[in-house]
């Protein structure tokens, strides 16, 4: 015996059963047998879940849409959400039959991937594409890690990496404060000793890097980096030094006050120091004095460097007009545009005093300094 039920819906079980009744009426209806069937469907075309995700503190929450199927599509049962983190190797599925999920107690600044996929009795749907997520942190999450600084171009860069639950992270999803404070603490052009010098302060927010401008060279700073804004606990990890290069010297030689400059018929003499007060632009150790003499044309005559501070130049010719250039040189070489300008004219030799008292008098005659 064959039978055919219509208008049933797609996609949808069905029990049939089959009632026998004989020719004086009675039936089996205590022992009928039934058979489950279901109706075929096809599967949704629009799989658009229009998924969206909100981080929250160590959490994650996420909605969609769900897949509205027209007439002979296939309803969809379950959606099926994968998520995954290649920091921490793991994987995990839920099955949910609404819109959203909850998952908490996930770690916080650590990059989650979500995919969805809707799932019908026929299997499953064409999944939605690869959201990321990150799970925010609280201050007391983060730990500060590998401080690390490249100097370069008179300012220095300074970066630090974020640790939470013993997993390195390299983005932050905050809000998370660090308090970054500074300070030069050598300058070793004029001394080894540690200098007295007021912490400089920054905030940074959701950030792992600033950078310090207008440094000096050859010296260096001392730099903390704390989460928040407590630096009550200051930790070795937390503390990082940098030591900026060697630069051309901005500075020049000052004369010695007492010793002036000497000035004879055919010689001169200059006695020069180092200005103390402008140690810190001599961006190296100081090595020599370099001086080049010119004639009043410009032309060099001579030229020559000393580690003493005497400079003494003989064999000139009396009356008669000479410019000194007396230039720092350090370690690390001289700058040409830092010098002591000494302009002079030898005296007359037919007019040579020698009375001692005389001569002292007549010591800056014809000799004009260029400061």
């Amino acid at each position: 015996v064959t039978s055919i039920i219509n208008h049933l819906e797609p996609g949808t079980a069905y029990e049939v059963g089959a009632i026998l009744i004989t020719n004086d009426g009675n039936f089996n209806d205590q022992d009928i047998i039934y058979g489950q069937y279901n109706t075929t469907c096809k599967q949704p075309k629009t799989t658009d879940y229009n998924v969206k995700l909100v981080s929250g503190i160590k959490s994650l929450n996420i909605t969609w849409d769900t897949i509205q199927s027209s007439r002979y599509e296939c309803d969809v049962t379950e959606y099926v959400l994968t998520l995954n983190s290649k920091d921490i190797e793991t994987q995990e599925i839920f099955s949910c039959p609404g819109s959203d999920l909850y998952l908490n107690d996930l770690l916080p600044g650590i990059e989650y991937k979500i995919q969805l996929t809707g799932k019908t009795m026929n299997g499953l749907l064409e999944s939605s594409p690869v959201y990321s997520a990150f799970p925010l942190m609280k201050q007391n999450d983060a730990e500060i890690t590998n401080i690390s600084t490249v100097i370069t171009n008179e300012k220095i860069k300074v970066f630090w990496n974020i640790l939470t639950s013993n997993q390195q992270i390299d983005t932050i999803n905050g809000p998370l404060t660090f308090t970054v404070k500074y300070k030069l603490t050598r300058v070793l052009s004029c001394s080894l000793k540690e200098i007295e010098n007021e912490w400089t302060s920054l905030t940074i927010v959701n950030g792992t890097s600033f950078e310090i401008f207008d440094t000096v060279p050859n010296a260096q700073y001392t730099i903390r980096i704390f989460v928040g804004n407590d630096d009550s606990e200051i930790r070795s990890q937390n503390i990082v030094y940098a030591f900026t290069p060697l630069s051309r010297p901005e500075t020049k030689p000052i004369l010695d006050i007492d010793h002036p400059i000497y000035v004879s018929n055919n010689s001169v003499y200059v006695k020069c120091n180092v200005d103390q007060k402008e140690c810190s632009k001599l961006n190296g150790f100081f090595s020599k004095f370099y001086f080049v003499l010119k004639d009043q044309d410009k032309m060099i005559l001579r030229k020559n460097e000393t580690k003493e501070n005497n400079i003494y130049i003989d064999n000139l010719k009396s009356n008669t007009f000479y410019e000194l250039n007396v230039f720092i040189k350090t370690n690390y070489g001289l700058n040409t545009e830092y010098f002591l300008a000494i302009n002079f004219k030898t005296k007359n030799e037919s007019k040579i005093i020698f009375n001692q008292e005389s001569q002292k008098r007549l010591i800056f005659l014809g000799v004009r300094v260029t400061v």
